[in-house]
């Protein structure tokens, strides 16, 4: 049975979904993997449960505890007699193991994390290779965190993939709770029981069979976009060396094999190479509050200059890869009745994308350019596909998250602020909803009732503020 998009969850790991993509690209080119998130966010349980699914012996290593000399052994004095160099195993050696995860890699000293990089990349330790080890993966905090620096540049060229882990307010409602359910009732040392999950094991076998054959028929097109995305990415001061061109393009590669093997992606190709750069780049590990959004320009240039289909226009490329949001919308605006379908739905994805990936404090720009084409196309939709019309209004009703539970709340809110609120407005119902959450008392206290005064001058604040911002043609909206 083909194994479908969602396995991850399968490991208990709830919300992790876009890391499935270049998990499973390690996972085929048996590669290296470095995790960002914060501390209780799951690293550790992904490593230990991911080796459970593959059938896989787990250890893991503090690499600010951890001698090199446990990973190694110790010398056999006798074999110094002989003219040789003969470890001792101890019972955390890593000869035998066949998936290790260091954790804390970015808090060791220079020094100890030079000595991980031989393990990491050739899978030796002091030159002797590690015969049964499949897979290193690394965990580290942000670089905000207290006595979490960044990773040694050598070290961090090494990994694959660089994926920043979603932390447990980052997960929708469905998946916190799900992920709750999952731990309740755990000692803290307790680990659920994942048998070898025999449908990931049959589709990396599947893929890695494929290598050669796909890299013989889309290698061209991986390397070209590779190369192009490295060129514009220098052009934004985001240089990348050789050696992760060249794995940035035999990711591309093994993404295309596990297409081909049966696994389910559900986006096209030009999603499927924005998703695998972004997973490949070292600067979320490297710099504090890296914007994603900054990629976007070099990824819609590299796509152009390899020959993606649908990406030959030249209005489109400049929407899909300029950094300035707000002109990005205004030039989609005034193209948008010379578009095709496939082009709304790459540019409407570029912006849905940035609310998604935006730092929840984040989020008003973002939301706010949404909300001005759920306008414009309310407004003038015999310019937009008919089906793009009804996702993006369907969209607009769970990004506003009003319900009628809040209907007590607006009423209040409106008679306060001696206003009149329009919710079919989006401007109005974000504003009216924003404006509630800024007055509850504590944030971590959703269920609280916000204090209507409060709201009423925030609400003022932002209708002032939305009526200002312009709309497609340059004018500003109605309040």
């Amino acid at each position: 049975m083909p194994l479908t998009s969602g396995f991850i969850t399968h490991l208990g790991l709830h919300g992790w979904q876009r890391l499935e993509l270049p998990l499973l690209c390690v996972l085929v080119r048996r590669g290296s993997m470095l995790l960002v998130g914060g501390h209780g966010s799951g690293k550790t349980m992904l490593a230990r449960r991911l080796a459970a699914a593959l059938g896989l012996t787990c250890r893991v290593y503090d690499a600010t505890k951890t001698p090199f000399e446990d990973l190694l052994g110790y010398i056999d004095p006798a074999s110094l007699c002989a003219g040789t160099a003969r470890y001792v195993d101890t019972p955390l050696s890593a000869r035998g193991v066949g998936l290790i995860l260091v954790d804390e890699i970015s808090r060791a000293e220079p020094g100890m994390q030079s000595k991980f990089l031989e393990l990491v990349f050739e899978r030796t330790l002091m030159g002797e290779p590690l015969t049964e080890l499949r897979y290193v993966l690394a965990a580290m905090n942000p670089s905000s965190y207290l006595g979490a620096g960044p990773v040694d540049e050598a070290l961090l060229g090494r990994f694959d993939v660089i994926v920043q882990v979603p932390s447990f307010a980052e997960l929708a409602e469905p998946d916190q709770a799900a992920a709750i359910a999952a731990g309740a009732g755990m000692q803290a040392d307790e680990q659920p029981q994942v048998g070898p999950l025999h449908a990931l094991l049959e589709l990396i076998e599947a893929a890695r069979t494929r290598l050669p054959e796909v890299a013989g028929r889309v290698g061209e097109h991986a390397r070209s976009y590779a190369v192009a995305f490295a060129r514009a990415s220098h052009a934004e001061h985001l240089p990348l060396d050789g050696r992760r061109v060249v794995m940035l393009a035999r990711t591309l590669i093994a993404a295309h094999a596990l297409i081909e093997a049966g696994w389910a992606w559900d986006g096209d190709d030009e999603e499927l190479y924005r998703s695998v750069a972004l997973a490949s780049l070292p600067w979320v590990a490297s710099e504090i509050d890296f914007d994603p959004v900054r990629v976007l320009s070099p990824h819609a240039t590299a796509w152009g200059v390899a020959g993606g289909p649908g990406e030959r226009r030249e209005g489109v490329l400049q929407i899909l890869g300029d950094g300035d949001s707000d002109r990005a919308m205004r030039r989609y605006l005034q193209l948008a009745d010379r578009l095709d379908v496939v082009e709304h739905d790459r540019i409407v994805h570029r912006f849905q994308e940035e609310l998604r990936r935006a730092q929840v404090k984040a989020r008003t720009g973002p939301a706010l350019r949404l909300l001005e084409l759920l306008r414009a196309v309310q407004e003038r939709s015999r310019e937009f596909p008919a089906e793009l019309v009804v996702r993006l209004l369907s969209f607009g009703r769970r990004l506003l998250g009003l319900d009628n539970d809040r209907d007590e709340h607006l009423v209040k809110l409106a008679a306060t602020a001696g206003v009149a609120l329009d919710l079919d407005d989006p401007r109005d119902a974000l504003a009216a909803r924003m404006a509630l959450q800024l007055a509850v008392p504590r944030i971590e206290e959703p269920e609280a009732e916000p204090r209507i005064p409060q709201a009423a001058h925030h609400l003022r604040v932002l209708r002032a503020a939305l009526a200002a911002r312009p709309c497609g043609g340059g004018a500003p909206c109605p309040a």
